[in-house]
């Protein structure tokens, strides 16, 4: 059966063998369709898509009041949840109705995908080795995990104004929360025409690497596989 893999965020989708190259969903629909893939059953299409709010619950909570209180500008949203590897715990999340509209639309086969589930699953996977912070970057956002012994014990988003308040953030969690040796700050590839992003992400890491006794730098369309691989009993 063959697979499509597309990462989906603010700028529109991307394909992992072109990063930074991005394109619409009616660009992609035209694709499918110049390729004949419209309704084909023998594709399954994979969006991994940014995922800007979310929660993680006790496994048996009931999410919409709790989402409903920690976004109220969010608030009545369609949500979905998926259990986290530990069996007690689940991420929850509002679901891109545009996004699933147009994945029925193309394929009848299709799983959405928040990059906070592929994150958090990854963070716990890797913390029965040593505990773990994970940082995902992008321009205008953050989200951090923590995790040690397979147990997930932080996870939240956070929308820094500046490189220093991003700095705040990371080191602030770092100390509340178990006071991680390990550090993964994860970003995608820099658009090559943003120079101030890429630089911001330089000085930010170089800033921050001293405060961990092992910092490491992630992509995630060059490392997509390292995070899927956590779900692989799901979607592989």
């Amino acid at each position: 059966m063959k697979s499509v893999l597309l990462l989906y965020g603010k700028n529109g989708f991307q394909a992992l063998n072109r990063p930074g190259s991005y394109f619409s969903s009616a660009d992609f629909q035209a694709e499918c369709v110049r390729q004949q893939l419209i309704g084909d059953t023998q594709v399954v299409l994979r969006i991994i898509f940014h995922c800007e709010h979310f929660l993680v619950l006790p496994r048996v909570a009931d999410q919409q009041p709790f989402f409903d209180f920690q976004y109220p500008q969010q608030a009545g949203a369609v949500l979905c949840s998926r259990e986290l590897g530990d069996g007690m715990q689940k991420i929850v999340y509002d679901l891109n109705l545009s996004l699933k509209a147009m994945a029925e639309k193309t394929l009848p086969h299709y799983h959405l995908l928040p990059d906070a589930y592929l994150f958090a699953r990854y963070c716990m996977n890797i913390s029965r080795k040593a505990p773990i912070m994970f940082v995902y970057w992008q321009s205008d956002s953050l989200d951090i995990f923590t995790a040690r012994n397979g147990q997930l014990g932080f996870a939240n988003h956070f929308e820094p104004k500046t490189e220093e308040e991003a700095r705040y953030f990371i080191l602030s969690v770092k100390q509340t929360f178990g006071d991680e040796k390990d550090c993964i700050f994860c970003t995608e590839i820099p658009d090559e025409n943003n120079a101030a992003q890429a630089t911001a992400i330089d000085s930010l890491t170089k800033r921050l690497s001293p405060y961990f006794e092992s910092f490491q730098r992630m992509n995630l369309c060059q490392d997509i596989k390292a995070f899927l691989e956590n779900i692989s009993d799901e979607i592989l």
